[in-house]
């Protein structure tokens, strides 16, 4: 698995922003991220948590 930046949205839109970024991925409480980019399935450059947002 290869390193990557992990950024928290505080908001719907900073989630947004964060979204465009190149290799940007959203993580929304699953594993299933984490597992793809263990198996190099998935090389996110961001992973842009939205777990808390509602």
């Amino acid at each position: 698995m290869r390193d990557f930046s992990y950024l928290r949205a505080n908001s719907i839109d900073a989630a947004r922003q964060a979204a465009a970024l190149p290799g940007a991925m959203l993580l929304a409480g699953g594993t299933t991220l984490v597992d793809l980019a263990k198996c190099g399935v998935a090389e996110p450059d961001t992973v842009v948590d939205i777990t808390h947002l509602k």
